[in-house]
């Protein structure tokens, strides 16, 4: 399979199958992203849709001074932030449900339980956070992204992402512990 940089320069020469396997290759993401900022599957799935047909029609913009995969995900991030602003949603995760192990029936039962409420605890904890802080905790932790990769996203300089994800952590430690007392 094409990488995101050839596909992309494949889109600018009108390539329609190069924008399908652009989305095998980045949607899932693109959709996560989505889920996390909007809290609700059928927005995020809209939002993704938007961003790819907003991809297709711009990618005669893109100029190569950033990674493909980035330019996309700069896309996503002013897309989801303007239908967040739009909607003005509460976060809500949508929650993937699969087991790793099989522990036996009282500590499958013990530890679901506890996954659960860690998991209400912290998605409470996020949906606290401004679309803004979400959008950052999750391109730096669960898309694995480089503050650098992400500055290129949102337009920040790395030292002010740096700041930001520690007040960011700052924030949700602080709402966390809210949350247990």
């Amino acid at each position: 399979m094409a990488d995101a940089n050839e596909l992309l320069r494949r889109c600018q020469r009108s390539d329609e199958t190069a924008l399908e396997l652009l989305i095998d290759l980045l949607g899932s993401r693109v959709f996560r992203l989505a889920c996390r900022v909007l809290g609700d599957a059928g927005r995020a799935d809209e939002a993704a849709a938007d961003v790819f047909v907003k991809v297709w029609s711009k990618c005669g913009q893109w100029r190569q001074e950033s990674s493909a995969s980035t330019w996309v995900f700069q896309i996503a991030y002013r897309t989801i932030i303007d239908e967040r602003r739009r909607a003005k949603f509460t976060f809500r995760r949508v929650v993937d449900e699969t087991e790793d192990s099989r522990p036996g029936p009282d500590e499958a039962a013990s530890r679901k339980e506890t996954q659960e409420r860690n998991s209400r605890q912290l998605q409470q904890a996020l949906s606290q956070l401004s679309a803004e802080e979400r959008v950052l905790v999750h391109l730096h932790y669960f898309e694995g992204q480089s503050l650098t990769e992400i500055g290129a996203i949102v337009g920040a300089t790395r030292d002010a992402l740096k700041m930001r994800l520690t007040r960011t952590r700052d924030k949700l430690r602080g709402l966390l512990s809210e949350g247990k007392e």
